[in-house]
């Protein structure tokens, strides 16, 4: 629920004993809004079922994102950060621990290239992945 039906839903409580008309306006407003979100939230994740579907993780991964920190449908401009930075020790871990021979990722590198990154380098791809994950874009 948006931040205007939490408002709406305070002011229809503060109305319920004084004023019959304005409580049932106010729940009509509630009301309308819910259904018009519901039907944006049920647009979204039916794009995402279409993603998953073409296996199109990275899209799925950034639309999951924008859900996550967009609460009003008419935004399509999120204003929050996605979620915590990487660690350098988060991402030293996760380059250590890949198996080799698996398939390419999106930006076509094999995944035992990121073993061969020594301890002098692991920050640059610490910023670089911080990087994609807060604007969703892969460099070329």
């Amino acid at each position: 629920m948006t931040a205007e039906i939490f408002q709406l839903i305070n002011v229809r409580r503060d109305c319920k004993s004084n004023d019959q008309q304005k409580y049932e306006n106010v729940q009509r407003k509630i009301r309308k809004r819910y259904e018009r979100q519901k039907k944006w939230l049920e647009e979204k994740c039916a794009e995402i079922e279409q993603l998953q579907n073409r296996s199109d993780n990275f899209n799925v991964f950034k639309k999951g994102n924008f859900l996550m920190i967009t609460e009003d449908p008419e935004t399509e401009n999120p204003t929050v950060e996605t979620g915590p930075k990487m660690t350098k020790d988060e991402v030293e871990h996760e380059t250590k621990s890949i198996k080799s021979g698996k398939a390419d990722g999106p930006g076509k590198l094999p995944a035992g290239i990121f073993k061969l990154i020594d301890d002098t380098y692991i920050h640059i791809i610490t910023n670089l992945f911080n990087r994609i994950y807060r604007t969703g874009i892969i460099p070329k």
